[in-house]
């Protein structure tokens, strides 16, 4: 198998061969049903752990196909077949530990990481003292999980996964099998990440500059600041991926920023997430060429990017190439901009557009809740407007076929007919062209995760600014409780009512709709902002929650006033403005 080749490899779907029976097919279909097994996609396994594993690499249905084969007359598997799909076994396993049983055991609510399901820091010492059967943590290309509980599903057998118990078993993993999807297989036991200590082994194959070594004769050099990033690499022999991650003394990561300056060059620009700290740019020479535009996935759970870029030529490569790094200081108040042609404009509603908008060659990651700048001539005369841009897809799994590539840019902009700039803007063309600027604004959702649940309060085009929070939020490993609460003022002010329904429900994010003016036919909430109606709403005030909102100045004021009267700390609140 090509693939084989990767340093961080797939399971090939082509391994598993369909089954046989049908009937036998079907049956297990159903049986999957009734458990709720829903195959890992790639990003809804980064939805899970995403402040882990890198995107692009799991693919769609490789569990399901692996429990199929399982089932397939032609696999050879039975009832103590493979966990990891490979027929080839060299331990019998009992009765009830086949692949089916792990999907099922991981799917009980068991917790399989023993340690609460928090990423933890790991250091290689505390790595070393779970090396016992009963507890067993392994380090697979700087991850650490807890296999204790998978040690009698392995098909290798306890004494070969023992190997690896209580040290990084990287090595020892790839010269067996570095094909295997183990990120999908054992996605429930993660433990956290390991620390990299300054005498330990690199987990991943890193270009960071290393310092000379000085001798006797030597004057002391002069050490260099602490890196604020952190850059690794990775590849299979259809992507190599860049990651980033901000060290631990470093602050969020704020707008990150994509050029690319050919087939095999590209620029990253990564600002601070506050007003101080430093730019950090790398400007990437890859040894081959690669397409554009990459995939980016922004950690939702830690200060970490990944940048994935397919090949124009398959293969692996010995080295990704070179980097130069530079830095500046962040000024807060400076203005750059970037010409955005549009590609779509389609009513939401009566008074709401959407515009899709992609730069050439370049591409912006804008922050949950912060916003742009957006500019175009009216008259001869150049105007100019802030609009918070809004993601494509709420949830992860949520994600349509048909989904915008990562290089775009959606507003969705409210036509005022009198406005100066709405009229204009909301009337552009596929093919036109907009300026927007560099990514404004200090909130950082990061400050905000230790809050339980959220309470989100938008009115009229003041819901994009929580849309974005509201999608960082369910692709956490263990999302807050939502609860957005939309007004507007009758059924036909109501815009991305639908998506956001959709998403709603089963999952922590409850959306309540309140119109002001509605018809008799309305069966929602009825009213507008106030007292009565956000104790009924949110309940009572509680430590543990937070509370977004947006909307007009006349809106803000009442809500902020409400809230305060209900106990609201100004701790627990954030305003945008609308």
């Amino acid at each position: 198998m090509e693939d084989r080749q990767s340093s961080r490899q797939s399971v090939d779907s082509s391994v598993f061969q369909p089954p046989a029976n049908k009937s036998k097919t079907e049956e297990l279909g159903e049986k999957m049903k009734r458990i709720d097994v829903k195959p890992p996609t790639a990003l809804g396994l980064l939805a899970k752990n995403t402040a882990l594993l890198p995107s692009g690499i799991v693919r769609v249905k490789q569990l399901r196909d692996a429990a199929l084969n399982e089932a397939s007359p032609s696999s050879g598997a039975s009832s103590s077949g493979s966990a990891t799909g490979n027929p080839r076994n060299k331990t019998a396993l009992a009765p009830g530990h086949s692949l089916m049983d792990w999907i099922r055991l991981g799917s009980s609510g068991v917790d399989l990481t023993g340690v609460g399901g928090k990423l933890l820091s790991v250091t290689p010492a505390e790595l070393a003292k779970h090396n016992t059967e009963n507890d067993a943590w392994i380090a697979i290309r700087g991850i650490v999980f807890n296999v204790s509980r998978y040690m009698s599903f392995h098909p290798g057998g306890v004494p070969e996964l023992m190997k690896g118990a209580g040290k990084d078993a990287t090595k020892l993993f790839d010269d067996v099998h570095a094909w295997v999807n183990y990120q999908s297989i054992l996605q429930k036991c993660v433990v956290g990440r390991l620390e990299r200590s300054a005498g330990a082994e690199l987990l991943f194959e890193s270009d960071q500059p290393k310092p000379k070594k000085s001798t006797k004769s030597e004057t002391e050099p002069v050490p260099d600041p602490p890196a604020a990033v952190k850059m690794d690499w990775r590849q299979t022999t259809n992507t190599v991926s860049m990651f980033y991650a901000a060290t631990q003394t470093a602050q969020p990561l704020g707008e990150c920023r994509v050029k690319k300056l050919s087939d095999s060059e590209f620029s990253l620009r990564i600002c601070p997430a506050g007003k101080s700290g430093d730019i950090v740019t790398h400007n990437v020479k890859l040894i081959e060429d690669v397409e554009w535009p990459p995939n980016c996935q922004r950690s939702s759970e830690a200060p970490e990017l990944e940048i994935v870029f397919k090949k124009k030529n398959r293969g692996i490569w010995k080295k990704y190439g070179s980097f130069a790094e530079s830095r500046e200081k962040a000024d807060s108040t400076q203005r750059s901009y970037n010409e955005y042609e549009v590609l779509e404009n389609t009513p939401l509603c009566k008074i709401v557009h959407l515009l899709v908008l992609r730069a050439q060659n370049y591409m912006q990651i804008v922050p949950p809740g912060r916003h742009v700048e957006a500019k175009m001539k009216v008259l001869s005369t150049e105007v100019s407007r802030p609009y918070t841009p809004v993601p494509s897809f709420i949830h992860p799994e949520e994600r349509p076929a048909t989904a915008l590539t990562d290089d775009c840019l959606c507003l969705m902009v409210k036509r005022y007919e009198d406005g100066a700039m709405t009229p204009s803007l909301t009337a552009l063309q596929p093919g036109e062209k907009l300026c927007l600027s560099n990514t404004l604004g200090d909130f950082v959702a990061e400050e905000f995760d230790s809050f339980a649940a959220m309470h989100l309060l938008a009115a009229g085009t003041g819901l994009t600014a929580m849309l974005s929070i509201v999608k960082r939020a369910l692709s956490r490993r263990n999302p807050p409780s939502i609860n957005l609460i939309n007004f507007n003022r009758d059924e036909d002010s109501i815009f991305y009512g639908r998506e956001l329904d959709r998403v709603s429900g089963e999952r922590t994010l409850s959306v309540t709709h309140v119109l002001s003016a509605a018809d008799s036919s309305w069966s929602g909430k009825r009213g507008t902002v106030s007292e009565d109606l956000l104790k009924d709403l949110m309940g009572e005030q509680s430590p543990k929650a937070c509370v977004f909102t947006c909307g007009p100045p006349g809106f803000m004021e009442v809500a902020r006033d409400s809230l305060r009267k209900l106990g609201w700390q100004a701790s627990q609140m954030r305003e945008f403005e609308g």
